[in-house]
């Protein structure tokens, strides 16, 4: 059967099908258990016994539905009811259906009614102070949903916690600021931030304060932990005001603290102050364009330019989730990159997040464990035809693999740079031995089909989160790399992890995994001065380790121009641009120091160019 289910992953990665995919989680739900009953404030919450010690309760609301007058606009208060069976999941927020969604690849799928959230208890925990793991998906923010995370019920079940997820609105419709939404005497400033997406999860973190502790849980010890847009996300709360005092301890997994401008979100591409590719005005022409009303861009642009802003409030909001983002189908994963975690001044402050992080007067400041793992981008370089081939038009094989490490390990220790080496020293600077780092560095997939899948995706994006829920079944597992005869390998890299997530959600500490457990792990140093990070990986690989040294962009900019696999100009002056003017810009990455270094070994070149895709080989 995995043999099985890692053939159809690389059939999935070396194509572009649009048939019905296998669901990526199952339709967990079950029969009301009466002694799960949980009377909280707005209504009486029954859930199901969803193991043999754990309770579930799915499908919670912790928001009213943000639909009608209230898209686009901050959260209002979940409405109150007499009963709720919370016994199935809620609906998963609109998205292009790919590997993290449920539906047909490629449409658009969910509904706008989606705030609700998943609790996941020890069997009876009805009251006592069991700390609170608050778990935010990933999906680069426009894809992605709690609902696919049933496996948090392992940390609830074997480290006496209680885990929450909720979902939070997606892409155009959890962040979007255009004058014609935002303005209006009756908007809030939080209405007016185009954060939706971001507020939603400080509402989701104001459901938890408020009846977490009917459920057992205490609400003066939460922790904020997520993957991905999940990590950026968490990146994000360190630095809300209006997120303050709701979680007392942050873990970042391959997070960026990435930000964009109200220009950027806002502006079309061609202004003086250029707006990204899916701005609010961008999306406005490519919807003109999709529903007729002009045949190109420029038309469009001339039919914008014509309504009046109520006009266009009335046209946008009259639209449904698939006309709005239909659009912008054809991303790989379904993922499109629209702004998203806007500086607006009141959710998130002007500053970059760096600065806040830095700064002890200003953000959270609470214990932080953050980290990256080893090959983060070999996961999307897999799915780029440029480095990876197909055998019989189905099977990937990485057409040069020095080129393959070489560049994957650029965007990775770029990444890992700006996701652990830059905030950790920022949050040291500012709040001392409370910061804790990681580099995740497992890659014992096995071969199939004659690829070599430890080398095609190795220590990928993503790979962690099986381990850190404790998920040695493998029901988790949308790479396809779980298997009998690395099972052993996993279980014991899996039970360390989840001891030192689960004992830092405790204490604040990874430590050694917990007080009097065995056997006994190492130490978890913080970061400190001398840069200390957690290896994390099994006996096979060295074992977990703690290590020093951190990633600077002067030394991935020196690799850049120095490095002879690179045999052409116009390749190094693209790589540099991609990494810092693209991955690196949105996290304060590209500086006026960085263009002049591009310019000066680049002078015959321009960065518009810079920024296209390569052409496959």
């Amino acid at each position: 059967m995995r043999t099985l289910i890692l053939t159809l992953l690389l059939v999935a990665i070396s194509s572009c099908a649009t048939r019905r995919m296998p669901p990526p989680w199952s339709e967990l739900r079950g029969t009301p258990a009466a002694d799960s009953t949980r009377k909280l404030p707005q209504g009486e919450v029954v859930g199901f016994a969803d193991s043999a010690s754990t309770y579930a309760y799915l499908g919670v609301p912790y928001a009213a539905p943000p639909v009608g007058p209230l898209r686009w606009k901050a959260p209002r208060p979940a409405p109150s009811f007499q009963h709720l069976d919370a016994v199935k999941y809620g609906a998963q927020c609109p998205q292009i259906s790919g590997p993290l969604g449920r539906g047909t690849a490629g449409e658009v799928v969910g509904s706008e009614d989606c705030l609700t959230l998943n609790v996941s208890t020890p069997a009876g925990a009805s009251s006592g102070k069991f700390p609170v793991m608050v778990w935010v998906h990933g999906g680069g923010n426009s894809i992605g949903t709690a609902n696919t995370y049933a496996v948090m019920r392992n940390l609830a079940a074997k480290y006496q916690v209680i885990v929450v997820a909720p979902n939070y609105r997606l892409g155009v419709l959890g962040w979007f600021h255009h004058a014609a939404i935002t303005g209006g005497s009756e908007a809030t400033p939080e209405d007016a931030s185009g954060n939706f997406g971001t507020l939603d999860l400080i509402a989701a973190l104001h459901w938890v304060h408020d009846h977490i502790e009917r459920f057992g849980g205490d609400a003066e010890n939460v922790t904020v932990f997520g993957e991905s847009a999940g990590g950026f996300n968490t990146f994000s709360l360190l630095a809300a005001p209006l997120a303050r005092g709701l979680f007392h301890r942050a873990i970042v997994q391959s997070g960026v603290p990435s930000t964009r401008t109200i220009a950027e979100a806002e502006n079309f591409t061609d202004a003086p102050d250029p707006g990204m590719a899916i701005s609010s005005s961008e999306l406005a022409l490519k919807v003109l364009v999709a529903d007729g009303r002009a045949s190109n861009r420029t038309e469009a642009k001339a039919a914008l330019a014509g309504m009046k802003s109520a006009e266009l409030e009335t046209y946008l909001r009259s639209k449904t989730p698939q006309q709005l983002i239909s659009p912008l189908a054809g991303a790989p994963f379904g993922m499109y990159l629209a702004p998203a975690l806007l500086r607006d001044g009141t959710v998130l402050p002007i500053a970059p997040i760096i600065e806040v992080l830095a700064d002890a007067a200003q953000g959270n400041h609470v214990p932080v464990l953050l980290g990256t793992n080893r090959d983060e981008w070999k996961l999307f370089m897999a799915f780029n035809p440029v480095y990876v081939g197909k055998r019989f038009g189905l099977f990937p094989f990485i057409r040069d693999q020095a080129a393959y490490d070489r560049d994957a390990a650029l965007v990775s220790d770029n990444w890992k740079w700006l996701g652990t080496d830059a905030p950790a020293k920022a949050l040291t600077q500012s709040q001392g031995n409370s910061v804790f780092a990681y580099r995740f560095d497992w890659d014992e997939e096995p071969d199939r089909m004659g690829t070599p899948v430890s080398k095609l995706i190795g220590a990928g994006h993503g790979l962690e989160i099986g381990f850190v829920f404790d998920d040695v079944e493998g029901e988790f597992d949308p790479f396809g790399i779980v298997t009998d005869e690395n099972k052993a390998s996993r279980a014991e890299l899996s039970a360390a992890m989840s001891r030192y997530w689960a004992n830092f959600a405790k204490t604040g500490k990874p430590g050694r995994g917990g007080v009097g457990l065995l056997p006994e792990l190492p130490e978890w140093a913080p970061y400190g001065a001398e840069n200390q990070f957690m290896v994390l990986d099994t006996t096979a690989g060295g074992g977990l380790r703690m290590e020093r040294g951190a990633q600077t962009p002067e030394a991935i900019e020196q690799r850049i121009w120095s490095d002879p696999t690179i045999t052409d100009l116009h390749t190094r002056c693209q790589v540099y641009a991609r990494l810092f003017a693209g991955f690196a810009k949105a996290a304060g990455g590209w500086t006026e120091e960085r263009r002049a270094s591009l310019h000066s070994h680049c002078p015959n070149e321009t960065l518009e160019a810079l920024m296209v895709e390569p052409e496959k080989k």
